[in-house]
């Protein structure tokens, strides 16, 4: 069983330009790069709230365009939530606006492809080694 909302073309249209607002954003640094994405998320779950206990996909742009997500992993309930070209810190940045209303028996995130144009910037971590 899969739950699956039909998105309309102009709410489609949105979602691409919010996609390449958000990616420019992000690019920049800005952590309210997605936040139109996520205000629209937020706007569905209030108008037809997910099933508890399904299998959140969030993450970039091979969230975002996965149209088949549904389909493919049926018959677990999938719920996508991938904005955009985002980045680890963006999912981090967002996740309590994301995950709790979904209330999820899972979470999955994928990586950003290593063919991505821009790569996350480097960022020193209490791991990293002086140099």
């Amino acid at each position: 069983m899969s739950w699956h909302s039909p998105i309309p073309v102009k709410e489609k249209f949105l979602d691409n330009f919010n996609m390449a607002s958000g990616m420019l954003r992000s690019w920049r640094g800005d952590p309210q790069a997605w936040e139109a994405s996520l205000r629209r998320f937020e706007a569905r779950e209030h108008l037809q709230p997910s099933p508890a206990g399904a299998i959140l996909f969030t993450g970039s742009s091979s969230i975002t365009f996965w149209s088949t997500l549904a389909h493919d992993m049926a018959p677990m309930v999938v719920l996508n939530r991938g904005f955009g070209s985002s980045k680890i810190a963006d999912v981090v940045h967002y996740a309590v606006r994301i995950v709790p209303p979904c209330h999820p028996n899972a979470v999955v995130r994928l990586p950003v492809p290593t063919t991505s144009p821009v790569p996350d910037r480097p960022r020193r971590s209490r791991f990293s080694k002086a140099t």
